[in-house]
């Protein structure tokens, strides 16, 4: 269970009203670049030599300690505490984004509403369309018989060109701007875990700058969102074959030749602190999405498979309603203009009257409101899913999925609230099922009166000392609330399970040598991983003794 890949399916949507503040579509974020000029402390290492520090894997350019670990010897230059991580203060958050920069990258331009209309405009069915409704217009006005009247025909082209172009162009815009919020609040709900005045933390990738300290592991926090030095780990391998196109596994030392750990590569084993020393676009995944932001992204312009069989279609009836058109226009002249030309009889009307039929022969044969029709079923589609918090980003995503007969997901945190407790267990000859106790208990407690206490004590310093740091509980949000899980759910749940059998983990952390923060280096930890499933921990009892838990 607790070894269980955790795949995040995503689609994203489209639809919502539009707002009318076209303006709100031009969002750029400030990279670096941007920000105030540097508050530059002259004890900080520069952000130059820090890049090339990164990039060329030397801490040469520093001038740091060699007797210590790289991170252990850059930390008190950027004024921060390996331990307690850097001062948590407005000011010291403030000068370090000036100095060294945001973790943040300049995002592409949202595409404008006028833009959509443009684009609109570029298809071949509008620009026939138009071109027809104006020399509508003008021959009816001028050499038409009906002059006062002639006109409304072609306005009334013009006026279904005006709403299949505004009404593709809302759909775009709608879907465009709901997609940006979608991001937003992706981006503020992808957290990474900070020390700070000694205190841990959990805060927006937005949020950290050089000198942090950032906890990650190879479980729930094994994205690393910015370049840093290794500062203390246990079996730390990385992934980065994201950055090289390698397969292979980068095993991590703060004192080895390789502490050096890149953004953009995830953790897949062990657990361990990072002080970060490069972010934003000067971090190796910056550099990456600076280097592609403003590409136009994958699928996002092309059609949907119906559209584009429609519009293919449109344009070979266009191409035969013109061929008829031209046709008649011919035949019309070639029966009755040489009559009139010898009589010398409304010949400028009858050529006039001729090239009215052949327009009306080739605007009754254009189906432009065809692929609208189609646009505007899906984009009702989307916004019935989006009402089920199912958005939709891409329209043909629609047409797959109405062809679909089995449909593959993630149980965990996808179909279910990812919020676990312990319901049953085998402990002291004891046999605890949830039939064993109603809805309002817990395994935990029912268990903490059957069996004796200092049984329990061992089973609530198991549950305590042999599960990571990252996972903690807090208290509800609001009153009667379910109390808040941080960090991994099968682990919280068997912290919550501690406090059912009347124990305090954070104290047993607390007070237990080699597993509290003070004396951690004094125990040893093997953290879980779905190859060994299981986590194991070592603390010392004096005397040379040792106590494992698994």
């Amino acid at each position: 269970c607790r070894g269980a890949l955790r795949h995040f399916a995503c689609s994203f949507s489209v639809p919502g009203f539009l707002s009318g503040r076209f303006s709100a579509c031009c969002r750029t974020i400030n990279s670096m670049s941007k920000v105030a000029p540097a508050l530059h402390n002259p004890k900080w290492p520069t952000m130059e030599n820090l890049v090339k520090m990164m990039e060329e894997k030397d801490s040469s350019h520093l001038n740091l300690d060699k007797a210590l670990p790289p991170a252990q010897s850059l930390a008190p230059m950027l004024d921060t505490d390996v331990m307690n991580g850097r001062t948590h203060t407005a000011d010291d958050f403030r000068h370090r984004q000036s100095a060294f920069g945001a973790n943040l990258v300049e995002e592409r331009r949202l595409t404008t509403y006028w833009e959509f209309c443009k684009d609109a405009l570029g298809d071949t069915t509008i620009q026939l369309l138009l071109v027809m409704s104006i020399i509508s217009i003008v021959m009816e006005s001028t050499v038409g018989d009906h002059k006062a009247t002639g006109w409304i025909d072609g306005f009334a082209i013009m006026l279904t060109c005006a709403f299949v172009v505004n009404a593709g162009s809302i759909i775009n815009f709608r879907k465009q701007a709901l997609f940006a919020k979608l991001q937003d609040a992706l981006k503020s709900g992808n957290l990474k875990r900070v020390i700070r005045d000694g205190v841990q933390i959990d805060i927006k990738d937005s949020e950290i700058v050089v000198g942090d300290i950032v906890c990650f592991n190879s479980v729930n926090l094994a994205s690393i969102p910015a370049d840093g030095l290794l500062v203390d780990g246990t079996d730390v391998k990385m992934d980065e074959s994201a950055l090289t196109g390698e397969p292979k596994l980068i095993s991590k030392e703060p004192a080895g030749k390789d502490p050096y750990i890149l953004a953009g590569t995830n953790a897949v084993s062990g657990s361990g602190k990072l002080l970060i020393v490069a972010v934003g676009p000067n971090s190796t995944a910056g550099k990456i999405a600076a280097a592609v932001y403003g590409k136009q992204e994958e699928g996002e312009d092309e059609g949907t498979p119906l559209e584009n069989k429609l519009n293919g279609m449109v344009l070979k009836i266009s191409n035969t309603g013109l061929a008829l058109a031209l046709i008649a226009l011919i035949a019309l002249l070639a029966r009755g203009l040489p009559q009139r030309v010898e009589k010398d009889e409304g010949v400028a009307a009858f050529v006039v009257k001729a090239i009215m039929i052949a327009i009306t022969v080739l605007a009754v044969a254009v189906p432009e409101g065809l692929p609208l029709a189609v646009t505007l079923a899906l984009s009702i589609s989307s916004n019935k899913m989006m009402k089920e918090n199912n958005l939709v980003k891409i329209l043909k995503s629609c047409e797959t999925m109405g062809s679909a007969t089995t449909i593959c997901t993630d149980k965990t945190g996808t179909l279910t609230a990812n919020r676990m407790t312990v319901r049953a267990c085998f402990l002291g000859g004891e046999y605890i099922l949830p039939s064993d106790y109603g809805i309002s208990d817990t395994a935990g407690s029912i268990l903490a009166t059957k069996i004796p206490a200092a049984t329990t004590k061992l089973i609530a310093d198991l549950m305590a000392i042999c599960t990571m740091d990252e996972s903690f509980v807090q208290p509800p949000l609001a009153p009667g609330g379910w109390p808040v899980f941080k960090g991994n759910p099968t682990e919280c749940a068997l912290l919550i399970c501690v406090r059912t059998l009347g124990h305090d983990y954070e104290q047993i952390r607390k007070e237990t040598i080699g597993r509290s923060l003070e004396t951690q280096k004094q125990g040893w930890s093997q953290i879980f991983s779905s190859a060994r499933k299981m986590m194991s921990y070592a603390v010392p009892l004096g005397d040379g003794k040792w106590r494992l838990y698994v």
